[in-house]
């Protein structure tokens, strides 16, 4: 209830406006992504499973985590549109069969089935179920940054939904490749979900909120929120725990910062102990509804050591030297193959059934936590016997994949034939909301905060690089990073404006009336009044 007084009783037209821009952002961004409709035909196989162990809990009530043999083999049949094949699912006619622990098998870690699962039960099974559950958690992460920093930092959450709109015109939608492997609220794709909360837990850390001391239990309520939503992000796509680490660097840095002053050092380590408190809850109660065994299995998170192996390939040498020799795999569970050139996954599985044989371990099936084994070990033995590709690899071919993902994040690459009339006033739309906001005035004499904004967003990426590193930073796998630079240019333009206007507004005179643009400096201050509010 407080929140929605913060957010009708900011005073001043341009709080009002800058808070309306910022709402809108989440409009036209969303309005996009349910135009768009990626999900009707989404084929990759991680999601399926996903699918097919929501579809046994939302439908057939299976435990959290597990899934029927007979559901799962309809819905992993990527020869079959996914919307028919949910259809075939619930429609009583399909024999669901036995009932196994299937969930995150694929090795994607088990937070985009729970995900999934929430949104069955919540909107049905339907192939857009998991896009509206995103909507709505990014929309509910939103609206507590809002109520809980007001209009003065309202250009955290319009840049980052006008990000995101952005690059829904960009590669990841338009190049069928691409978009095949990120759809949008699929798994990689929720790598993005964890940018607003942290921005939120930040805030409550470096004091973005001027009256963050004078506020009552309530903002616990939203950091909680927010910190359950990030935790989401951070099951559903590994690389996301990054933002955990920023955090906790921010944390300490405030305490050092701060270490005289025993009030404030006594509150940061009251917020730091309620946000691990809350991990620890929402990770427990996960645990509980999850089979026994999944933590064990390796399957609780997504698999460090075969992205890191299968990385490998992005050097054009792939496979080195005799590797192929080494590791052979062409054994009766697949005819045929071999290590392969490319960060293809299937060279991961060929290291698996390799090591299979050597230590006669069952194939099939497959248990990720002994999957990471054989390829923890095949990656040292690569870096052992093929030091100079190795480094070239992580000196050269992924830094330059890099450096292509961040230029394509400043010049975005479109090609708007492909895109409906709706769609392109959408983001015509989503381009005028942003200059509207930065042409709204502001306070002349506050000093800019945008600057430190962009800092954390530079923070967040900089984490972010050596996840990047240990996989490889393809465009499927960039879209945290993408999102950072434009949010940056974003700022950066901001803060441009905010230097032009300053030039604009002139103080008031000795009698109180501002010269200039007095009525704008008025409404300004009224703002200023609204930000600490």
């Amino acid at each position: 209830m407080q929140l929605l007084v913060r957010l009708r009783g900011a005073r001043g037209t341009g709080a009002q406006i800058r808070l309306s821009l910022a709402v809108l952002s989440f409009i036209i961004y969303a309005s996009v992504v349910v135009a768009l409709r990626q999900d009707r035909n989404n084929q990759f196989l991680a999601e399926r499973e996903a699918f097919a162990g929501a579809v046994s809990s939302a439908f057939y009530h299976a435990p959290l985590g597990t899934a029927y043999s007979g559901v799962s083999v309809n819905i992993r049949d990527i020869n079959m549109p996914l919307e028919m094949a949910l259809e075939q699912a619930t429609r009583g006619g399909l024999a669901p069969g036995s009932l196994a622990q299937d969930g995150g098998m694929e090795g994607n870690g088990i937070g985009y089935l729970v995900l999934a699962t929430a949104a069955m039960l919540i909107f049905g099974v339907h192939t857009y179920s998991p896009i509206l559950m995103m909507l709505g958690l990014m929309g509910i992460s939103g609206a507590a940054f809002l109520g809980r920093f007001g209009a003065g930092n309202a250009l955290v959450v319009l840049l980052y939904f006008f990000a995101l709109t952005l690059l829904l015109f960009s590669r990841q939608v338009w190049d069928p490749d691409t978009a095949l492997n990120i759809p949008t609220g699929g798994i990689r794709y929720f790598a993005v979900l964890g940018i607003l909360p942290a921005f939120h837990l930040v805030g409550e850390l470096i004091d973005l909120a001027p009256s963050a001391r004078r506020d009552g239990w309530w903002h616990f309520c939203l950091l909680a929120l927010q910190m359950v939503i990030l935790l989401l992000g951070v099951l559903t796509r590994t690389s996301s725990a990054s933002l955990l680490a920023a955090i906790g660097c921010i944390w300490l840095l405030t305490l050092w910062r701060n270490r005289r002053d025993r009030v404030h050092v006594w509150r940061q380590i009251g917020v730091g102990a309620f946000i691990g408190a809350t991990a620890c809850a929402v990770l427990t109660t996960i645990l509980l509804l999850l089979p026994p065994n999944y933590l064990g299995s390796g399957r609780l998170t997504g698999q460090v050591w075969h992205r890191t192996f299968v990385g490998l390939g992005l050097n054009p040498e792939w496979p080195f030297g005799s590797l192929r020799e080494i590791y052979n795999c062409d054994y009766t569970e697949v005819p045929g193959l071999r290590l392969e050139p490319g960060p293809l996954d299937a060279n991961g599985g060929c290291v698996w059934i390799h090591y299979a044989h050597a230590h006669n371990i069952q194939v099939y099936p497959v248990e990720p936590a002994s999957l990471e084994a054989a390829e923890r070990e095949a990656y040292f033995n690569v870096v052992h016997l093929y030091p100079r590709q190795v480094a070239e690899t992580y000196l050269y071919y992924k830094p330059r994949l890099l450096a292509a993902e961040i230029k394509n994040a400043v010049l975005v690459p479109m090609r708007l034939y492909g895109y409906s009339l709706l769609l392109k006033v959408l983001l015509v739309a989503a381009f005028i909301n942003l200059l509207a906001f930065v042409a709204m005035p502001s306070n002349a004499t506050d000093p800019p905060r945008s600057w430190r904004l962009a800092g954390i967003a530079f923070l967040f990426a900089l984490f972010n690089l050596p996840g990047y590193f240990l996989a490889w930073p393809g465009t499927a796998q960039t879209i945290d990073l993408r999102t950072y630079v434009i949010f940056i240019a974003g700022v950066v333009l901001n803060a441009m404006a905010d230097w032009i206007k300053r030039g604009f507004i002139t103080p008031a005179n000795p009698g109180g009336v501002p010269v200039g643009l007095g009525e704008l400096q008025f409404n300004s201050r009224n703002d200023s009044r609204s930000d600490a509010s």
